[in-house]
C-alpha cells in the first residue's frame, strides 16, 4: 500500500516513514512523532500527562511540531543550561523603581518599597507631609515638613527645657546698645534708649537739649549739653531761686542740672 497508485510515496507518513506489510502498511514516526498506526502525529511533550521536569526550573515549555522549547520565565535569564534569576536591582545608578524609593529584588521579580517618609502615589513615591496632623509634634512646637522627615522645634525666642518650650531671656545676653535698656517679654525682647538718649536700642546717641526748638533754660541761663542731659547756668549777675530758675516753667533740680 506504500507504493499504491493511488496514494503517491510518503503522502500516508507524513513527519515518518512508510513500511509495507502484509495486506497493508505502517508508519515509522520520526523523533518527536508517534504512530496511531495509519499516521504520525505530535508528541506535545509539555502536555501535563507527560513528564513534567521535561523544562529546566523557571522555565515555561513550548511545544513545537516534532519537538519542544524551554524558554526561562520573565525575570530569569539563561546561564548554561540553568535559568538564572535576574538581579533588577544589582545596579542602583539604573534601578526600575522611582525616585524616593529602594528596590527589593525577589527570585524571577522585584519589589519597589517608597522609602521612609514616603507614601506610594500611582506609580510613584510622594512626600508625606506630617505635618498636617495636629498629633506630630507637641502643641507648644512647631512643626516644620521636609522632604521624607520633619522636625519639632521651638518657636523663635524659645528653647527646648525639659521637654517643653521656655522663654528665653535674650536680656542675658545684653543683646541692646549699652546706653538702651533691654525688656524681655515671651518669646522676645526689645531695646529701649535710656532717659535724654534717642535711637532705635541697638544704637543710641545723646540727645542735645540745647539745640532744640524749645530751649529748657531760662532766657537769662547758658544750656550745657551732657551725656544724657544738660545743666542750666545762671549768667553772671545772676542767681538761681528755689528749686526752679526764676521764670523757668517746670525743670525740677533732680533731672535737670543748675548751676549759680
Amino acid at each position: 500500500d506504500c507504493f499504491g497508485d493511488d496514494k503517491p510515496l510518503g503522502e500516508l507518513c507524513t513527519n515518518g516513514t512508510c513500511l509495507n506489510s502484509l495486506g497493508s502498511y505502517y508508519c515509522e514516526c520520526n523523533k518527536g512523532f508517534w504512530s496511531n498506526e495509519t499516521e504520525c502525529v505530535d508528541v506535545d511533550e509539555c502536555s501535563d500527562s507527560l513528564n513534567s521536569s521535561v523544562c529546566q526550573p523557571n522555565s515555561t515549555c513550548i511545544n513545537i511540531p516534532g519537538s519542544y522549547r524551554c524558554p526561562c520565565n520573565e525575570g530569569f535569564t539563561v546561564n548554561g543550561t540553568q535559568c538564572q534569576d535576574v538581579d533588577e536591582c544589582r545596579d542602583p545608578d539604573d534601578t526600575p523603581c522611582p525616585d524616593n524609593s529602594f528596590c527589593n529584588n525577589t527570585v524571577g521579580s522585584f519589589l519597589c518599597v517608597c522609602s521612609p517618609g514616603y507614601r506610594r502615589i500611582g506609580a510613584g513615591c510622594d512626600d508625606i507631609d506630617e505635618c498636617q496632623y495636629n498629633t506630630t509634634c507637641r502643641s507648644d512646637q512647631v512643626c516644620t515638613n521636609f522632604p521624607g522627615a520633619y522636625n519639632c522645634s521651638c518657636q523663635p525666642g524659645y528653647h527646648e527645657k525639659q521637654q517643653a518650650c521656655v522663654d528665653i531671656n535674650e536680656c542675658e545676653n545684653s543683646p541692646c546698645h549699652p546706653l538702651a535698656r533691654c525688656w524681655n517679654t515671651p518669646g522676645t525682647f526689645s531695646c529701649h534708649c535710656r532717659l535724654g538718649f534717642t535711637g532705635n536700642g541697638s544704637w543710641c546717641q545723646d540727645i542735645d537739649e540745647c539745640i532744640a526748638p524749645k530751649k529748657p533754660c531760662h532766657h537769662l541761663a547758658r544750656c550745657h549739653n551732657t551725656p544724657g542731659s544738660f545743666l542750666c547756668t545762671c549768667m553772671a549777675g545772676f542767681t538761681s531761686i528755689g528749686s526752679l530758675y526764676e521764670g523757668q516753667q517746670s525743670v525740677p533740680l533732680r533731672s535737670r542740672g543748675w548751676r549759680q
